[in-house]
């Protein structure tokens, strides 16, 4: 089933977003990362990278849940 963003819950932090998506270790799988610090580093920054940006969201989507983009280091030109 699909859900509107009107029905979704937006979480604000990154440590959040991770504890919503199961965890450092399913963060580490859902994105590819090489590195399984990776994650605790974005926990530490606040931020994730700009190239999990759709992954994430769309992980978060599955789930009814939402996340700012200013949680992500994305430059708007």
């Amino acid at each position: 089933m699909k859900y509107s963003s009107s029905m979704s819950i937006e979480l604000k932090t990154v440590d959040e977003v991770v504890t919503a998506l199961g965890g450092n270790m399913a963060v580490v799988m859902l994105t590819g990362s090489k590195h399984g610090s990776a994650v605790s580093n974005w926990k530490k920054l606040g931020k994730f990278p700009a190239k999990t940006h759709k992954i994430i969201k769309d992980a978060l989507q599955e789930r009814a849940l939402d996340a700012p983009d200013e949680l992500w280091k994305i430059i708007h030109g």
